[in-house]
C-alpha cells in the first residue's frame, strides 16, 4: 500500500469521531426504540446512519420514498413508520423542575427528591463537558491537520522521488559519479524519512489520547441526557386550573340526571334544576343500603334463559373470568351495538384494533406497566430470543394485553405526521394508496370495540362481586386527536362527555357527572370527566365511563406531529412541526352497564326489563318472549303508546319504592278504595251522632234557584244535585234507607228523585257524607299514589311472601 493510501484511511479514523457531537445525544441502547418496527418484533439499528430526511446521501428520490411512506401506513408502503425516541415536553430549567414537583404533589405520586437535586447539578455538569467537548475537538481538529500537512508532504517528496528516478533512468552522464549522488541522495532520504516516522508516532499518539478523552465526554453527555429523559418521562402532564384537588371524595359534581325517575326520594332534591350549586363527592345526600333482591347476579339467576356464571368460569380460567350465557350474552352484543352505531354517526372512524400490544406503546401511553406498585397488566411470554435479534432489548419486545382499546388505538396515530396543508388529501393520496387516516381532517376521531384486561391487583370484596370488576370485558373506547392548543382540546372533552350522556341516557339509566380531582388522574390526563350511575343492588354509584384531555402528554412521546402551512421554526433545514392534543373517552364499559340495566330495570316474572333503544339491536328479534322492553322516549316519535309511556312512569316510581309495577298498581288500587270507604263510613257515623247530616245536605245542595249562576259555588251545587239523584236512585232499587223497592220504570214514572221530602235521617246522612267523598277524589287520588309505595313495601310484599310459602308447607305436610 502506498503512504498515500495509508494516510488517507488514518485520517478518516482519526476524524470520524469529529462527526458525532452535535448530531447524536443518544446511547445505541437509547436508538434501538427508534428503529423498531411497527408491524414486527425484530429491531434494525441504523450504525452511522440517520433518518433518510437529514442524510447527506439521502437522494431527493429516496427522500420522496421516505415522505410518502412516513405520510401513509398501508400495504402498499415501502417502508414501515418508526416509533422516534420519546419526548417529555419539558426541559431542565428551575421552572420546569418545580412545575413537575407540584404536579406529582397534587398527585400523590412518589418522586425522588434526589432525581430532582441532580437535574439541577446535571445542568452545570452538561456546560462543563460541553467545554471540554470544544477543547478536545480543537485540539483534535489541529492533529488531524498536521497529520495531514505531513502526509500531503510526504506524498509530495515521494512523488518527487519517483519523477527524479524516472528522468535519469537511462543513464549517467558524462564527468559525473552516479554511484555517489545516488548514495547522498539516499542518505538523505532515509534522514528525512527517520524524522517523518518520528513525529508521526508522536501525533499519532496524541490524536489516540484526544480521541480517547473525546470518547469519555461524549459518553458522560449520554449518561446525563439519557438519565435526565428517563426522569423527565416519568413526570406526569399538568393540570387544568377548574381541577380540584385531593382525593376522589373532592370530586366536583356537574350535573344529576334520572330520565325514567328510578332514582330513591333521597337524591330529589339534587335532581331540582335550580340547585345549580357547587358540591363535592363527600357532601352528596347517602343514598338507602343496598338491596340484595337487586342484586345483579340475584335477578341475573331469576330470569328465563339468561345466566352469569362465575364457577365455569372460576375452574377454567380463575377468579373474576364469568361467562355469559342466554339473554346476558345478547345484551353485551346489543349494548356494543347500540353504543357504537352513536359514536359512529357522531363522525368517528370505526377501528378493529388487535387486542395485543407493545408494552412500550403503553408506557409510551402513560399507563406504565413496568410499575411494580400497579401490577395491572398481563404480559405475553415470547420465545427466547425471538425478540431480541441484532440487539433488540427485551423490553423493547415485551408484548401485553391491552387494559383499554386507547393504546392500540393511538399506535395507529404514532409515528405520523398529520398534513394539513393538502387541500383534496384523497387526491394526493391516490398515487401513494388509500390511507384512511391520512385523508382524514383534525380532529381525527377514532371508535373501537376492544377486549380490555385488568389484573386488578388488591382485595375484593362485597362491592366488587359480580360483573362489577372483571379481568376481561369489551368497551367502546373513542380517541380522538386535535389541534394543538388547549382550547381545541378542552371544547373537544365536552364533546365527548356529550356523546357519553347520550349513550348513558338512552339506556333509561340514573347518572352524575363528576369533575375528578388531582388524585385521580392519571399520568397523562390534564382533566377528567366521570360519569357514575346509580346501582340498588350495591347501594352506591360506579363508575361506567370516563372522559380524559391529553393535552400533547401522549402526542409527544408518540411522534404524532402536525405539518401546517408554515412551520414554527427551521433550523439547518430542519422544520419544527407543532404537535396535537389527544383525547379519550369511554362510550360504553358493557359489564357495568349490564349491572346497572339489571339493578335498575330489574326482571318481571322471569323476563328482562331492558330500555327500547335496544330493541333494534337484539339479536333474538324483538320479539323475544325473555324481554320485556321499557319505553324510554328516546326513539323516534310515536314509537310508543300512552299505556307504554303510562306503565314507564309505574315501573319508575315501584322501583324508586322497592317493589314491582303490578304489586304497585294492586296497592294504588286498594287505597284508592280504603280511602273511599273509611272516609264513608266514618262521616256517615258522625253526622248521624251529632245530627247535623240533613243541615249539612241543605247546605250542600241549596235551594235549587242558582241553576242560571255560572259562579264555582252553584256548579258544585248542580254537581252535588246531580250525585244526590243518583244516590236516591240507587237506594230506591235496592229498597235501602227506608225506601221501598222500586223498579226503573217505576222511578222514571214518578219524577220526583229529590222532591219526595225524605232527606233527613239516615238517607242524609248517607248523601252528605257520599258527596263529600266525591268531592275529594283528587285529594284521596293524591293520597294513594303517594302511599302506594309504602302500603306495598309494608303489607302486599310480606303478604306475598307469606302466600308463596303456602304451597311449599302442604307439599311438605304428608311427610
Amino acid at each position: 500500500m502506498s503512504v498515500q493510501g495509508r494516510a488517507r484511511l488514518i485520517w478518516r479514523t482519526l476524524a470520524r469521531p469529529v462527526v458525532y457531537p452535535n448530531q447524536c445525544h443518544l446511547t445505541v441502547e437509547d436508538q434501538k426504540g427508534s428503529w423498531r418496527h411497527a408491524s414486527t418484533s425484530r429491531v434494525k439499528l441504523g450504525i452511522g446512519k440517520s433518518s433518510p430526511r437529514s442524510s447527506p446521501t439521502a437522494t431527493p428520490r429516496t427522500s420522496s420514498r421516505f415522505k410518502s411512506d412516513a405520510s401513509c401506513g398501508t400495504s402498499s408502503a415501502l417502508k414501515p413508520r418508526r416509533l422516534t425516541p420519546p419526548l417529555s415536553g419539558r426541559g431542565v430549567s428551575n421552572t420546569f423542575i418545580d412545575e413537575a414537583r407540584r404536579d406529582m404533589q397534587l398527585r400523590k405520586m412518589p418522586y425522588d427528591e434526589a432525581d430532582m437535586k441532580w437535574l439541577r447539578e446535571a445542568r452545570h455538569s452538561i456546560y462543563t463537558l460541553n467545554g471540554k467537548q470544544t477543547e478536545w475537538q480543537a485540539e483534535h481538529k489541529e492533529l488531524t491537520t498536521q497529520l495531514n500537512r505531513h502526509y500531503q508532504a510526504t506524498s509530495k517528496a515521494t512523488k518527487s522521488q519517483k519523477d527524479s528516478a524516472k528522468n535519469n533512468a537511462p543513464g549517467p552522464k558524462a564527468g559525473s559519479d552516479p554511484s555517489g549522488i545516488s548514495a547522498t541522495e539516499t542518505k538523505l532520504s532515509q534522514d528525512a524519512g527517520a524524522v517523518s516516522e518520528d513525529k508521526v508516532k508522536s501525533l499519532k499518539e496524541r490524536a489516540k489520547k484526544v480521541k480517547q478523552e473525546l470518547d469519555g465526554v461524549l459518553k458522560q453527555q449520554e449518561e446525563i441526557r439519557a438519565r435526565s429523559q428517563n426522569i423527565r418521562l416519568s413526570w406526569p402532564n399538568h393540570c387544568h386550573p377548574e381541577v380540584p384537588v385531593g382525593p376522589e371524595e373532592n370530586a366536583v359534581l356537574l350535573s344529576v340526571e334520572d330520565p325514567l325517575n328510578v332514582l330513591p326520594s333521597e337524591f330529589d332534591e339534587m335532581k331540582e334544576p335550580w340547585n345549580k350549586s357547587v358540591m363535592q363527592a363527600k357532601h352528596f345526600p347517602d343514598g338507602p343500603k343496598p338491596d340484595p333482591k337487586r342484586d345483579h347476579l340475584s335477578l341475573a339467576a331469576s330470569a328465563c334463559a339468561a345466566e352469569v356464571d362465575m364457577m365455569s368460569g372460576l375452574l377454567a380460567t380463575g377468579s373474576s373470568w364469568p361467562y355469559l350465557l342466554g339473554s346476558i350474552s345478547l345484551l353485551e352484543h346489543a349494548l356494543s351495538q347500540y353504543a357504537m352505531s352513536i359514536v359512529v354517526r357522531k363522525g368517528f372512524i370505526p377501528v378493529s384494533p388487535p387486542d395485543v400490544v407493545r408494552a412500550d406503546l403503553a408506557d409510551r401511553c402513560g399507563f406504565r406497566p413496568r410499575d411494580e406498585k400497579a401490577k395491572q397488566t398481563y404480559f405475553l411470554e415470547t420465545a427466547k430470543g425471538k425478540g431480541t435479534e441484532k440487539g433488540q432489548s427485551h423490553s423493547d419486545a415485551d408484548l401485553c394485553l391491552a387494559a383499554t382499546a386507547e393504546i392500540p388505538l393511538a399506535g395507529l396515530l404514532a409515528a405520523r405526521t398529520i398534513d394539513e396543508t393538502r387541500k383534496d388529501k384523497r387526491a394526493s393520496t391516490s398515487e401513494e394508496g388509500s390511507c384512511l387516516i391520512q385523508e382524514s381532517k383534525l380532529p381525527i376521531k377514532l371508535a373501537a370495540l376492544g377486549h380490555a384486561f385488568r389484573a386488578e391487583a388488591g382485595a375484593r370484596g362485597a362491592d366488587t362481586r359480580g360483573l362489577y370488576r372483571v379481568h376481561q370485558f369489551s368497551k367502546i373506547e373513542m380517541f380522538v386527536a386535535t389541534e394543538g392548543h388547549v382550547e381545541a382540546s378542552n371544547a373537544m372533552l365536552e364533546e365527548l362527555r356529550a356523546i357519553q350522556e347520550e349513550v348513558i341516557g338512552g339506556l333509561g339509566l340514573p347518572y352524575r357527572v363528576l369533575d375528578m380531582p388531582t388524585e385521580e388522574l392519571g399520568a397523562s390526563a390534564y382533566r377528567k370527566y366521570d360519569i357514575e350511575v346509580w346501582m340498588p343492588g350495591r347501594g352506591s354509584w360506579g363508575e361506567v365511563s370516563s372522559a380524559s384531555n391529553c393535552t400533547s402528554y401522549q402526542a409527544l412521546r408518540l411522534g404524532i406531529k402536525l405539518k401546517t402551512a408554515e412551520p414554527v421554526s427551521q433550523e439547518n433545514g430542519d422544520p419544527h412541526h407543532p404537535t396535537v392534543h389527544t383525547l379519550n373517552a369511554t362510550a360504553a364499559a358493557i359489564p357495568r352497564l349490564i349491572v346497572a340495566i339489571l339493578e335498575n330495570h330489574g326482571v318481571e316474572r322471569g323476563k328482562l326489563v331492558l330500555p327500547d333503544t335496544l330493541a333494534p339491536f337484539w339479536l333474538a328479534g324483538d320479539k323475544d318472549p325473555n324481554v320485556t322492553w321499557l319505553h324510554t322516549g328516546k326513539l323516534e316519535a310515536g314509537s310508543g303508546s300512552r299505556l307504554q309511556r303510562a306503565l314507564t312512569q309505574v315501573r319508575s316510581i315501584a322501583r324508586k319504592n322497592g317493589t314491582d309495577a303490578p304489586t304497585m298498581i294492586a296497592s294504588f288500587l286498594v287505597l284508592h278504595e280504603l280511602t273511599a270507604i273509611v272516609p264513608l263510613v266514618i262521616m256517615f257515623y258522625l253526622f248521624g251522632a251529632l245530627g247535623v247530616g240533613t243541615a249539612v245536605l241543605d247546605w250542600l245542595l241549596g235551594d235549587g234557584n242558582e241553576a242560571t249562576e255560572e259562579s264555582l259555588g252553584s256548579r258544585f251545587r248542580a254537581w252535588a244535585r246531580i250525585k244526590e239523584e243518583r244516590f236516591e236512585r240507587y237506594c230506591r232499587k235496592k229498597g235501602y234507607l227506608g225506601f221501598e223497592k222500586q223498579d226503573v220504570e217505576q222511578i222514571n214514572a214518578a219524577n220526583d228523585l229529590g222532591k219526595t221530602g225524605q232527606l233527613a235521617g239516615s238517607f242524609a246522612n248517607m248523601v252528605a257524607a257520599y258527596i263529600i267523598v266525591k268531592a275529594l277524589l283528587p285529594v284521596r287520588i293524591g293520597a294513594s299514589i303517594a302511599l302506594a309505595g309504602p302500603f306495598s313495601k309494608a303489607v302486599l310484599e310480606p303478604l306475598k311472601r307469606m302466600l308463596g310459602r303456602v304451597p311449599l308447607v302442604r307439599r311438605r305436610t304428608p311427610s
